[in-house]
């Protein structure tokens, strides 16, 4: 990312939202998150998904892919439900979303807020390591 001060902004936002959600920033749990713009409301917004990739176990029986092998992310109904969280330029703090309805991922998609625009990809280690921006055409 070419703006040193938005990279800044945008990685201290995934540190504020893994404390919200209880989640590490690693490529398991807490590592992307997805713009969006609602013309609506003339809000632009940043929806962020903790609990991405947890491990295969009882709890959680379902076959995520590649992305999922090795996984240590131990995961329950309850930290499911605290996955999705919400932040709005120009707006002071962070709201977490709790889809009840959606067992067993309980995700909440960006373009129920309005328009993707770009995807953040946060990785404090690895290769990847930085904040990295996909943006949609």
């Amino acid at each position: 990312m070419k703006n040193k001060h938005m990279e800044t902004f945008l990685m201290d936002l995934f540190e504020r939202v893994a404390f919200i959600c209880d989640a590490r920033l690693t490529r398991f749990d807490l590592f992307h998150a997805h713009l969006f713009f609602n013309g609506e409301h003339n809000a632009l917004g940043v929806l962020f998904h903790a609990k991405e990739y947890p491990a295969r176990n009882e709890q959680m029986p379902y076959d995520l892919g590649y992305c999922q092998r090795g996984s240590d992310l131990e995961v329950c109904c309850t930290s499911m439900k605290r996955r999705n969280v919400v932040w709005v330029f120009g707006q002071t703090g962070l709201a977490l979303i709790e889809p009840f309805a959606r067992a067993p991922f309980f995700t909440v998609f960006e373009d129920e807020f309005g328009v993707s625009v770009a995807d953040f990809f946060y990785f404090t280690s690895g290769v990847n390591q930085g904040l990295h921006v996909v943006p949609f055409r």
